[in-house]
Protein backbone atom coordinates (compact mmCIF):
# COMPACT_ATOMS: atom_id res chain seq x y z
CA UNK A 1 0.00 0.00 0.00
CA UNK A 2 1.35 2.90 -0.57
CA UNK A 3 1.43 6.37 0.75
CA UNK A 4 -1.29 8.51 0.57
CA UNK A 5 -1.10 12.01 -1.18
CA UNK A 6 -3.65 14.80 -0.81
CA UNK A 7 -4.23 17.03 -4.01
CA UNK A 8 -5.89 19.27 -3.40
CA UNK A 9 -8.27 20.72 -6.01
CA UNK A 10 -9.28 23.91 -5.05
CA UNK A 11 -13.44 24.91 -6.23
CA UNK A 12 -13.59 28.43 -6.25
CA UNK A 13 -17.49 28.94 -5.00
CA UNK A 14 -19.45 30.91 -6.96
CA UNK A 15 -19.40 33.84 -4.14
CA UNK A 16 -15.87 34.06 -3.88
CA UNK A 17 -15.33 33.79 -7.97
CA UNK A 18 -18.15 36.69 -8.19
CA UNK A 19 -16.38 38.63 -6.26
CA UNK A 20 -12.81 38.38 -7.60
CA UNK A 21 -14.36 38.99 -11.03
CA UNK A 22 -16.63 42.09 -9.96
CA UNK A 23 -13.52 43.47 -8.69
CA UNK A 24 -11.33 43.07 -11.62
CA UNK A 25 -13.83 44.47 -14.15
CA UNK A 26 -12.91 47.95 -14.19
CA UNK A 27 -16.45 48.63 -12.71
CA UNK A 28 -18.82 46.64 -14.88
CA UNK A 29 -22.13 45.94 -13.00
CA UNK A 30 -23.19 42.15 -12.57
CA UNK A 31 -26.40 42.77 -10.76
CA UNK A 32 -28.46 45.86 -12.09
CA UNK A 33 -28.66 45.16 -15.34
CA UNK A 34 -26.77 47.79 -16.63
CA UNK A 35 -24.36 47.20 -19.54
CA UNK A 36 -20.76 47.31 -18.10
CA UNK A 37 -18.70 45.46 -20.76
CA UNK A 38 -18.54 46.16 -24.44
CA UNK A 39 -21.20 44.01 -25.94
CA UNK A 40 -23.19 43.35 -23.36
CA UNK A 41 -27.12 44.15 -23.72
CA UNK A 42 -28.58 46.31 -21.58
CA UNK A 43 -32.15 45.71 -20.35
CA UNK A 44 -34.18 48.78 -21.25
CA UNK A 45 -35.03 47.91 -24.29
CA UNK A 46 -32.55 51.18 -25.46
CA UNK A 47 -29.88 49.15 -27.19
CA UNK A 48 -30.11 45.66 -28.07
CA UNK A 49 -33.54 44.61 -27.93
CA UNK A 50 -33.66 40.98 -28.64
CA UNK A 51 -34.15 40.52 -32.41
CA UNK A 52 -34.02 44.30 -33.20
CA UNK A 53 -31.98 45.12 -36.19
CA UNK A 54 -29.85 47.53 -34.79
CA UNK A 55 -28.29 45.87 -32.16
CA UNK A 56 -26.72 42.68 -31.11
CA UNK A 57 -28.75 41.07 -27.55
CA UNK A 58 -24.92 39.42 -26.61
CA UNK A 59 -21.43 40.02 -28.04
CA UNK A 60 -21.65 36.97 -30.52
CA UNK A 61 -18.30 37.68 -32.58
CA UNK A 62 -16.23 35.17 -30.45
CA UNK A 63 -18.99 32.74 -30.74
CA UNK A 64 -16.80 29.32 -31.33
CA UNK A 65 -16.68 25.43 -30.87
CA UNK A 66 -13.69 24.75 -28.73
CA UNK A 67 -11.56 22.94 -31.70
CA UNK A 68 -8.55 23.61 -31.65
CA UNK A 69 -7.01 26.14 -33.78
CA UNK A 70 -3.40 26.50 -35.65
CA UNK A 71 -0.96 23.86 -36.65
CA UNK A 72 0.52 21.86 -33.81
CA UNK A 73 3.76 22.93 -32.09
CA UNK A 74 5.44 22.12 -29.16
CA UNK A 75 7.02 25.60 -28.69
CA UNK A 76 6.22 29.42 -28.96
CA UNK A 77 8.87 29.54 -31.65
CA UNK A 78 6.85 27.13 -33.78
CA UNK A 79 4.15 29.70 -34.36
CA UNK A 80 3.71 32.29 -36.66
CA UNK A 81 2.39 35.60 -36.32
CA UNK A 82 2.73 35.56 -32.62
CA UNK A 83 1.37 33.73 -32.07
CA UNK A 84 1.70 30.81 -28.51
CA UNK A 85 2.34 27.16 -28.09
CA UNK A 86 -0.79 26.15 -26.07
CA UNK A 87 -1.65 22.82 -23.48
CA UNK A 88 -3.12 21.33 -26.07
CA UNK A 89 0.18 21.52 -28.64
CA UNK A 90 -1.66 24.19 -30.78
CA UNK A 91 -0.75 27.33 -31.93
CA UNK A 92 -2.99 30.00 -31.04
CA UNK A 93 -3.20 34.09 -31.06
CA UNK A 94 -1.02 35.54 -28.76
CA UNK A 95 -1.87 37.54 -25.95
CA UNK A 96 -2.41 41.10 -25.24
CA UNK A 97 0.03 43.25 -26.98
CA UNK A 98 2.38 44.83 -23.96
CA UNK A 99 1.48 42.33 -21.26
CA UNK A 100 3.85 39.08 -20.84
CA UNK A 101 3.26 35.65 -20.22
CA UNK A 102 0.86 35.33 -16.73
CA UNK A 103 0.75 32.95 -14.43
CA UNK A 104 -2.45 34.01 -12.58
CA UNK A 105 -5.44 36.61 -13.45
CA UNK A 106 -3.57 39.53 -11.47
CA UNK A 107 -0.89 39.81 -13.61
CA UNK A 108 -2.95 40.76 -16.55
CA UNK A 109 -4.93 43.68 -15.29
CA UNK A 110 -8.73 44.83 -14.80
CA UNK A 111 -10.73 43.17 -17.15
CA UNK A 112 -8.68 40.98 -18.83
CA UNK A 113 -8.00 37.27 -17.48
CA UNK A 114 -5.23 34.79 -17.33
CA UNK A 115 -5.58 32.19 -19.94
CA UNK A 116 -4.56 29.36 -18.05
CA UNK A 117 -3.93 27.14 -21.17
CA UNK A 118 -1.55 29.46 -23.18
CA UNK A 119 -0.05 31.14 -20.23
CA UNK A 120 -0.80 34.55 -22.03
CA UNK A 121 -3.67 37.66 -20.67
CA UNK A 122 -6.96 37.78 -22.81
CA UNK A 123 -9.63 40.24 -22.97
CA UNK A 124 -12.99 38.83 -19.99
CA UNK A 125 -15.37 37.29 -21.97
CA UNK A 126 -19.12 38.00 -21.87
CA UNK A 127 -22.77 36.34 -21.75
CA UNK A 128 -22.77 33.11 -23.89
CA UNK A 129 -19.37 33.78 -25.38
CA UNK A 130 -16.96 30.11 -25.40
CA UNK A 131 -14.70 29.96 -22.54
CA UNK A 132 -12.23 27.53 -21.58
CA UNK A 133 -11.86 27.80 -17.38
CA UNK A 134 -12.12 24.19 -16.29
CA UNK A 135 -13.92 25.45 -13.08
CA UNK A 136 -10.95 23.67 -10.90
CA UNK A 137 -7.97 25.09 -9.68
CA UNK A 138 -5.18 22.78 -9.43
CA UNK A 139 -2.50 22.79 -6.92
CA UNK A 140 -0.23 25.41 -8.37
CA UNK A 141 -2.47 26.29 -11.08
CA UNK A 142 -4.63 29.16 -10.23
CA UNK A 143 -8.35 29.36 -11.52
CA UNK A 144 -8.99 32.39 -14.06
CA UNK A 145 -11.91 34.59 -13.95
CA UNK A 146 -12.23 33.88 -17.94
CA UNK A 147 -16.03 35.36 -17.76
CA UNK A 148 -16.46 38.92 -16.78
CA UNK A 149 -19.73 40.18 -14.47
CA UNK A 150 -19.01 37.48 -12.16
CA UNK A 151 -20.13 35.14 -14.68
CA UNK A 152 -19.14 31.07 -14.36
CA UNK A 153 -17.96 29.25 -16.99
CA UNK A 154 -20.42 26.41 -17.47
CA UNK A 155 -21.40 22.97 -19.66
CA UNK A 156 -23.73 22.55 -22.02
CA UNK A 157 -25.35 19.25 -21.99
CA UNK A 158 -25.49 19.99 -25.46
CA UNK A 159 -22.11 20.57 -26.32
CA UNK A 160 -19.64 23.23 -25.39
CA UNK A 161 -18.56 25.42 -22.39
CA UNK A 162 -20.51 29.13 -22.04
CA UNK A 163 -20.03 32.46 -19.80
CA UNK A 164 -22.77 32.83 -17.66
CA UNK A 165 -23.60 35.98 -15.75
CA UNK A 166 -24.50 37.16 -12.53
CA UNK A 167 -27.71 38.38 -11.62
CA UNK A 168 -29.97 39.10 -8.86
CA UNK A 169 -33.53 38.95 -10.96
CA UNK A 170 -34.61 38.26 -14.76
CA UNK A 171 -34.55 42.44 -14.99
CA UNK A 172 -30.67 41.70 -14.83
CA UNK A 173 -30.54 39.30 -17.67
CA UNK A 174 -30.69 40.48 -21.49
CA UNK A 175 -34.34 38.93 -23.03
CA UNK A 176 -34.38 35.11 -24.00
CA UNK A 177 -32.19 34.51 -20.70
CA UNK A 178 -33.70 33.85 -16.85
CA UNK A 179 -31.85 34.41 -13.84
CA UNK A 180 -31.22 30.70 -12.21
CA UNK A 181 -29.73 29.06 -9.36
CA UNK A 182 -26.57 27.46 -10.47
CA UNK A 183 -24.89 24.45 -8.47
CA UNK A 184 -22.65 26.61 -7.09
CA UNK A 185 -25.46 28.72 -5.28
CA UNK A 186 -25.30 32.13 -6.84
CA UNK A 187 -27.81 32.99 -9.43
CA UNK A 188 -26.75 33.28 -13.51
CA UNK A 189 -28.35 34.59 -16.21
CA UNK A 190 -29.32 31.33 -18.49
CA UNK A 191 -30.60 31.18 -21.85
CA UNK A 192 -34.07 29.98 -22.02
CA UNK A 193 -33.55 27.72 -24.78
CA UNK A 194 -31.03 25.74 -22.50
CA UNK A 195 -27.92 25.93 -24.67
CA UNK A 196 -25.80 29.09 -26.00
CA UNK A 197 -25.48 29.12 -29.74
CA UNK A 198 -22.44 28.86 -31.77
CA UNK A 199 -22.45 31.56 -34.07
CA UNK A 200 -21.98 31.96 -37.18
CA UNK A 201 -21.84 34.69 -40.26
CA UNK A 202 -25.24 34.90 -41.56
CA UNK A 203 -27.02 37.18 -44.01
CA UNK A 204 -30.56 36.23 -43.04
CA UNK A 205 -32.46 34.52 -40.09
CA UNK A 206 -33.21 31.45 -41.97
CA UNK A 207 -28.94 30.69 -41.71
CA UNK A 208 -29.02 30.83 -38.04
CA UNK A 209 -30.30 28.31 -35.56
CA UNK A 210 -34.39 27.67 -34.75
CA UNK A 211 -34.76 30.69 -32.40
CA UNK A 212 -31.91 32.77 -33.40
CA UNK A 213 -32.17 36.06 -35.57
CA UNK A 214 -29.56 37.87 -37.81
CA UNK A 215 -27.92 40.80 -36.55
CA UNK A 216 -24.68 42.11 -37.87
CA UNK A 217 -23.88 39.64 -39.95
CA UNK A 218 -23.78 37.41 -36.90
CA UNK A 219 -26.35 34.84 -35.47
CA UNK A 220 -28.02 35.71 -32.21
CA UNK A 221 -30.96 35.05 -29.71
CA UNK A 222 -34.15 36.41 -30.51
CA UNK A 223 -37.11 37.27 -28.56
CA UNK A 224 -38.63 34.24 -26.94
CA UNK A 225 -42.16 35.63 -26.41
CA UNK A 226 -44.14 39.02 -26.04
CA UNK A 227 -42.48 39.73 -22.66
CA UNK A 228 -38.95 40.39 -24.08
CA UNK A 229 -40.10 43.35 -25.95
CA UNK A 230 -40.71 46.35 -24.69
CA UNK A 231 -42.44 49.87 -25.51
CA UNK A 232 -45.46 47.39 -26.42
CA UNK A 233 -43.63 45.54 -29.17
CA UNK A 234 -44.79 42.12 -29.85
CA UNK A 235 -42.35 38.83 -31.02
CA UNK A 236 -42.88 37.62 -34.03
CA UNK A 237 -40.45 35.42 -35.91
CA UNK A 238 -37.88 35.91 -32.93
CA UNK A 239 -37.92 39.24 -34.09
CA UNK A 240 -39.26 42.10 -31.83
CA UNK A 241 -41.33 43.93 -33.87
CA UNK A 242 -44.34 46.77 -33.88
CA UNK A 243 -47.87 45.13 -33.12
CA UNK A 244 -50.35 45.37 -35.98
CA UNK A 245 -53.52 47.46 -35.53
CA UNK A 246 -55.74 49.32 -37.53
CA UNK A 247 -53.40 52.11 -37.63
CA UNK A 248 -50.35 49.51 -38.37
CA UNK A 249 -52.05 47.40 -40.70
CA UNK A 250 -51.35 43.59 -41.87
CA UNK A 251 -50.69 43.09 -45.66
CA UNK A 252 -54.21 42.24 -47.41
CA UNK A 253 -53.49 38.28 -47.28
CA UNK A 254 -52.97 38.47 -44.03
CA UNK A 255 -54.92 38.82 -40.64
CA UNK A 256 -54.31 40.37 -37.44
CA UNK A 257 -54.20 38.01 -34.93
CA UNK A 258 -53.20 38.68 -31.10
CA UNK A 259 -50.79 41.53 -32.73
CA UNK A 260 -49.27 39.88 -34.56
CA UNK A 261 -49.94 39.45 -38.81
CA UNK A 262 -50.52 35.32 -39.27
CA UNK A 263 -52.08 33.46 -41.98
CA UNK A 264 -55.50 32.09 -40.69
CA UNK A 265 -55.07 28.41 -40.60
CA UNK A 266 -51.26 28.48 -41.70
CA UNK A 267 -47.72 29.88 -42.00
CA UNK A 268 -45.69 32.89 -42.58
CA UNK A 269 -42.62 31.57 -42.39
CA UNK A 270 -40.21 29.03 -41.16
CA UNK A 271 -40.26 30.19 -37.93
CA UNK A 272 -44.01 29.93 -37.35
CA UNK A 273 -43.04 25.61 -38.02
CA UNK A 274 -41.65 24.74 -34.56
CA UNK A 275 -41.70 20.98 -34.95
CA UNK A 276 -38.73 19.50 -35.97
CA UNK A 277 -38.17 18.65 -39.59
CA UNK A 278 -41.24 20.79 -40.81
CA UNK A 279 -41.04 23.92 -43.20
CA UNK A 280 -42.99 26.41 -44.28
CA UNK A 281 -44.50 25.34 -47.77
CA UNK A 282 -44.39 28.47 -49.55
CA UNK A 283 -46.91 27.45 -51.95
CA UNK A 284 -49.44 26.13 -49.85
CA UNK A 285 -48.41 28.48 -47.11
CA UNK A 286 -48.81 25.40 -44.80
CA UNK A 287 -46.38 23.14 -42.43
CA UNK A 288 -45.02 20.17 -44.25
CA UNK A 289 -43.06 17.78 -43.54
CA UNK A 290 -39.51 17.87 -44.47
CA UNK A 291 -37.27 20.54 -44.51
CA UNK A 292 -35.89 23.04 -47.64
CA UNK A 293 -33.24 24.41 -45.12
CA UNK A 294 -31.20 23.23 -42.33
CA UNK A 295 -33.01 25.76 -40.10
CA UNK A 296 -36.28 23.80 -40.44
CA UNK A 297 -34.50 20.55 -38.71
CA UNK A 298 -34.43 22.67 -35.79
CA UNK A 299 -31.63 20.64 -34.25
CA UNK A 300 -27.58 21.79 -35.07
CA UNK A 301 -26.26 18.47 -35.48
CA UNK A 302 -28.39 18.01 -38.53
CA UNK A 303 -28.95 19.27 -42.46
CA UNK A 304 -31.09 19.43 -45.26
CA UNK A 305 -30.43 17.27 -48.02
CA UNK A 306 -33.09 16.54 -50.62
CA UNK A 307 -35.79 17.67 -48.12
CA UNK A 308 -34.74 15.45 -45.56
CA UNK A 309 -32.85 16.25 -41.93
CA UNK A 310 -30.34 13.93 -42.05
CA UNK A 311 -27.25 13.91 -39.54
CA UNK A 312 -24.07 16.14 -40.55
CA UNK A 313 -21.18 13.82 -39.09
CA UNK A 314 -19.13 15.27 -36.65
CA UNK A 315 -15.39 16.21 -37.32
CA UNK A 316 -13.71 16.00 -33.39
CA UNK A 317 -15.01 16.44 -29.90
CA UNK A 318 -15.97 19.73 -29.62
CA UNK A 319 -19.26 18.90 -31.82
CA UNK A 320 -20.43 16.15 -29.94
CA UNK A 321 -22.55 16.73 -26.60
CA UNK A 322 -21.22 16.35 -22.87
CA UNK A 323 -18.80 13.29 -22.40
CA UNK A 324 -19.27 12.71 -25.54
CA UNK A 325 -16.34 11.97 -28.65
CA UNK A 326 -16.12 12.06 -32.00
CA UNK A 327 -15.05 8.63 -33.60
CA UNK A 328 -13.86 9.85 -37.04
CA UNK A 329 -14.16 6.84 -38.69
CA UNK A 330 -18.30 6.92 -38.33
CA UNK A 331 -18.69 10.91 -38.19
CA UNK A 332 -21.08 9.77 -35.10
CA UNK A 333 -20.51 11.48 -31.69
CA UNK A 334 -20.40 7.94 -29.10
CA UNK A 335 -20.55 8.38 -25.12
CA UNK A 336 -16.85 8.34 -23.98
CA UNK A 337 -15.36 5.17 -22.23
CA UNK A 338 -13.60 5.20 -19.36
CA UNK A 339 -14.53 6.64 -15.32
CA UNK A 340 -14.43 10.28 -16.25
CA UNK A 341 -15.46 11.96 -12.67
CA UNK A 342 -16.45 8.57 -11.37
CA UNK A 343 -17.11 9.28 -8.20
CA UNK A 344 -15.91 6.81 -4.85
CA UNK A 345 -12.54 5.86 -6.04
CA UNK A 346 -9.91 5.08 -3.52
CA UNK A 347 -6.86 7.59 -3.67
CA UNK A 348 -4.60 5.42 -1.67
CA UNK A 349 -5.14 2.24 -4.58
CA UNK A 350 -2.90 2.97 -7.68
CA UNK A 351 -5.37 0.25 -8.93
CA UNK A 352 -8.25 2.45 -8.94
CA UNK A 353 -9.40 3.98 -11.86
CA UNK A 354 -8.23 1.54 -14.04
CA UNK A 355 -4.78 2.20 -12.60
CA UNK A 356 -1.88 4.57 -14.31
CA UNK A 357 -2.34 6.89 -15.72
CA UNK A 358 -5.33 7.61 -14.96
CA UNK A 359 -5.77 8.77 -11.43
CA UNK A 360 -7.77 9.05 -8.03
CA UNK A 361 -7.79 12.13 -6.38
CA UNK A 362 -9.40 13.52 -3.11
CA UNK A 363 -11.23 16.72 -3.23
CA UNK A 364 -11.22 19.24 -1.20
CA UNK A 365 -13.36 22.88 -1.67
CA UNK A 366 -11.67 26.37 -0.97
CA UNK A 367 -12.08 25.60 3.35
CA UNK A 368 -10.33 22.21 3.21
CA UNK A 369 -13.78 20.58 3.48
CA UNK A 370 -13.42 17.40 1.45
CA UNK A 371 -15.85 16.71 -1.36
CA UNK A 372 -15.34 12.92 -2.31
CA UNK A 373 -12.85 11.24 -4.61
CA UNK A 374 -13.14 11.44 -7.91
CA UNK A 375 -11.38 9.62 -11.06
CA UNK A 376 -9.66 11.88 -13.65
CA UNK A 377 -8.38 10.28 -17.14
CA UNK A 378 -5.44 10.55 -19.00
CA UNK A 379 -5.37 12.86 -22.14
CA UNK A 380 -5.22 11.11 -24.96
CA UNK A 381 -1.63 11.73 -27.08
CA UNK A 382 -3.37 13.11 -29.71
CA UNK A 383 -2.84 16.97 -30.77
CA UNK A 384 -6.95 16.98 -30.92
CA UNK A 385 -9.50 15.29 -29.79
CA UNK A 386 -7.38 14.72 -25.92
CA UNK A 387 -10.48 14.79 -23.91
CA UNK A 388 -14.03 14.28 -24.21
CA UNK A 389 -16.37 17.45 -24.75
CA UNK A 390 -16.66 19.49 -21.27
CA UNK A 391 -13.24 18.08 -20.30
CA UNK A 392 -9.87 19.88 -20.85
CA UNK A 393 -6.52 18.63 -20.11
CA UNK A 394 -4.36 19.87 -17.97
CA UNK A 395 -1.11 19.15 -16.66
CA UNK A 396 -0.75 18.43 -12.71
CA UNK A 397 2.32 17.39 -10.32
CA UNK A 398 1.68 14.76 -8.05
CA UNK A 399 3.97 13.05 -5.80
CA UNK A 400 4.88 9.59 -6.02
CA UNK A 401 5.10 6.72 -3.61
CA UNK A 402 8.10 8.43 -2.82
CA UNK A 403 7.46 11.61 -2.61
CA UNK A 404 8.98 12.79 -5.80
CA UNK A 405 6.70 15.16 -8.15
CA UNK A 406 5.30 13.40 -11.13
CA UNK A 407 4.05 15.18 -13.78
CA UNK A 408 0.92 14.14 -15.81
CA UNK A 409 -1.96 15.28 -17.92
CA UNK A 410 -5.41 14.53 -17.06
CA UNK A 411 -8.84 15.22 -18.62
CA UNK A 412 -10.06 17.75 -15.56
CA UNK A 413 -13.77 19.46 -14.96
CA UNK A 414 -15.64 20.25 -12.06
CA UNK A 415 -17.31 17.26 -11.14
CA UNK A 416 -19.29 18.47 -8.62
CA UNK A 417 -21.52 19.89 -11.00
CA UNK A 418 -23.52 19.23 -13.68
CA UNK A 419 -23.48 20.35 -17.13
CA UNK A 420 -26.66 23.23 -17.94
CA UNK A 421 -29.31 21.15 -19.09
CA UNK A 422 -29.19 17.44 -18.32
CA UNK A 423 -31.05 15.74 -16.52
Amino acid sequence: MRSTYLLVIIFMVSTFAAACSSSSSGGSSSTDGSDGTDGATSTDGTDGVVGADDGDTTNTSDLITSEPQGPTCASDVECPDGGVCDCNRRCVAGGLAGLPKCIEDKNCGSENYCDQCAKVCRVQKTLCESCADLGVGVSGIATSNECAEGGTCTDFASGGRFCLRECISDAGCPPAFKCLATDGGTKQCQPKSGACSLAGECTKDTECEFGEVCNSGTCAAGCADDTGCPNGNVCSSFRCVPACSEQNPCPSDLICSNGKCKIEGGCVDATECPEPETYCDPVAKLCSSGCLLDFDCKASEKECKNWKCIDKGCTGNFFCAFEQVCNLSSGKCEEAVGPYCEAGCDPESEASCGGKPNRCLQLQDKDGNDIGAFCFVACLEAPTNRCPQGYGCQEVEIPDSQGNPEKTELCFRDCTNKPLGAE
